[in-house]
C-alpha cells in the first residue's frame, strides 16, 4: 500500500543506540506479506524485527525497521512528539513484530511498559482507551490478538489499578491554608519532595521544595487548571509577583506561577528560579497589589495575569 520513507541522519550521535542506520528506510501502511518481508530484511540480521504503530481512528497499521525507534517514526510520519502516542486523546498502539514459524506475529510492546506509560500526560485515560478498543482489525495484517489477549490485556489491567491508586495518593493535599484572604491548597509543604517528568528532555526526578507549593482554589489559569502558587515566609506581604512561565523549548508563554509572601521582585524571582533547573522557564514577572490580584483572578481573565 502507501509507502513512506524515513531518513536517518547521525543516528548514532543523536541517539547513542549503536545501530548503524543510514539513508532511507521504508514505512508501509497496512502491509502485504511481501512488504513485511521487505521491512524485516532491512533490520539487523542478529536481532531482526519490525516495529509498528497501529492507528485505530483510520484503521492503519504502519510498519518499519525494528531498529528505528518509535520516537523517530512519530516525528517523521506524524510530525508529533512520541509522548503523544501514549497520552490522553491518542488513537495509537505501538508494538514489535517478529517473524516466527507461523507467520509475522505481535511479540511485545516496550512502549506499553509501566514506566513508559507513566510518562504520558494521562496514563489512566490512555490505558482505558487501549482496553476499551477493539484491535482485532490488526489480525488482517499480522497475528495480533493471541498475545494481546493473553498477556497485554492482563498487564494493562494491573497497570490501570496501580495508576488509579498512585494518582489518588498524589491528589492528597498536605494541607489547606489562606493567604491574605486567598484560599490555597498546598500539594507540597516546604521541605518536601515533588516528583516530576520532563518529556522535552526525557528526564524524570525529584525537586526539594524550598517553599510551600500548591494552587489557589476557585481560580482558573491559562492552562485551564487552578492557578499555581508558591508561599514565601512573609505572611503580611500585600505584594503579589506573577511569574509568566515559558515553555523552555519554544520560548513561548506557558502558564503563570504566583509568588506570595515575598517583599521584592528580586526576592520572588530568586525563589522561583531555585525550583527550576533551566532559567529558560522564566519569561517575565509582573508585580501587583493583593487587591488587584484578587480582582483579576476572581473574574478569571484569560491569558497572562497582568
Amino acid at each position: 500500500m502507501v509507502k513512506y520513507m524515513i531518513r536517518i541522519r547521525k543516528f548514532i550521535e543523536e541517539f547513542s543506540t549503536g545501530f548503524k542506520l543510514r539513508g532511507y528506510h521504508e514505512v508501509f501502511v497496512n502491509p502485504t506479506k511481501k512488504e513485511l518481508d521487505i521491512v524485516y530484511n532491512e533490520s539487523d540480521e542478529r536481532f531482526p524485527s519490525i516495529r509498528f504503530i497501529a492507528r485505530n481512528d483510520t484503521k492503519e497499521l504502519y510498519v518499519f525497521n525494528g531498529e528505528i525507534l518509535h520516537t523517530i517514526a512519530m516525528q517523521e510520519i506524524f510530525k508529533m512528539d512520541v509522548f503523544k502516542m501514549v497520552s490522553e486523546g491518542s488513537d495509537m498502539l505501538p508494538g514489535t513484530i517478529r517473524k516466527l514459524d507461523d507467520g509475522y506475529k505481535f511479540t511485545s510492546s516496550d512502549a506499553l511498559f509501566e514506566g513508559d506509560i507513566g510518562h504520558s500526560n494521562h496514563p489512566i485515560a490512555y490505558i482505558e482507551f487501549l482496553l476499551g478498543t477493539d484491535w482485532s482489525w490488526i489480525d488482517k495484517y499480522i497475528i495480533f490478538s493471541p498475545l494481546w489477549k493473553r498477556a497485554l490485556v492482563p498487564d494493562l489491567e494491573k497497570q490501570l489499578e496501580k495508576f488509579k491508586i498512585k494518582f489518588s495518593e498524589n491528589r492528597k493535599l498536605h494541607y489547606r491554608t489562606e493567604f491574605q484572604g486567598l484560599p490555597i491548597s498546598i500539594e507540597n509543604r516546604k521541605g518536601s519532595k515533588r516528583y516530576w517528568y520532563d518529556p522535552l528532555k526525557d528526564e524524570s526526578g525529584e525537586t526539594k521544595m524550598n517553599y510551600a507549593y500548591g494552587y489557589i482554589r476557585s481560580t482558573e489559569g491559562a492552562d485551564g487548571d487552578s492557578i499555581d502558587c508558591y508561599l514565601g515566609d512573609n505572611k503580611e506581604s500585600t505584594k503579589v509577583f506573577v511569574v509568566h512561565q515559558n515553555n523552555p523549548k519554544t520560548g513561548k508563554f506557558d502558564e503563570d506561577k504566583v509568588m506570595l509572601g515575598f517583599d521584592t521582585e528580586k526576592e520572588a524571582k530568586k525563589a522561583y528560579l531555585t525550583q527550576y533547573d533551566d532559567p529558560k522557564f522564566f519569561g517575565s514577572i509582573t508585580e501587583m497589589d493583593i487587591n488587584d490580584f484578587q480582582d483579576k483572578v476572581t473574574h478569571k481573565q484569560k491569558g497572562k495575569i497582568k
